[in-house]
């Protein structure tokens, strides 16, 4: 659905390193500049989490969904379908710590 029904089979991995749910830690912070980028439309939030501390196969999936729906669909856009499913992985999967980040 996200991707207008062209990757429609493949289940996108919701999950993020076990270190940023550590409960020794208070805080997690995620440091990096808000900019445009090609395949999540703007770099940072959720997929420093989903992609970024997600692994290898969040990373994979996330580029081939990218190139799919390709660069003009994303490319600086608050709202495009890789980013719609980082923020239904945030809204459904992810604990309310890793949500209030």
């Amino acid at each position: 659905k996200a991707t207008n029904n062209i990757v429609t089979d493949l289940e996108y991995p919701a999950q993020i390193n076990n270190l940023c749910l550590d409960s020794k830690f208070d805080l997690v912070l995620s440091i990096g500049q808000v900019v445009p980028h090609e395949v999540t439309g703007m770099a940072n939030y959720n997929k420093n989490l989903l992609v970024g501390a997600g692994g290898v196969d969040a990373i994979n999936l996330s580029h081939y969904i990218g190139a799919i729906v390709g660069m003009e669909t994303s490319m600086g856009r608050a709202s495009n379908p890789l980013r719609d499913i980082l923020e239904y992985a945030t809204n459904n999967f992810l604990n309310e710590k890793v949500k209030n980040l």
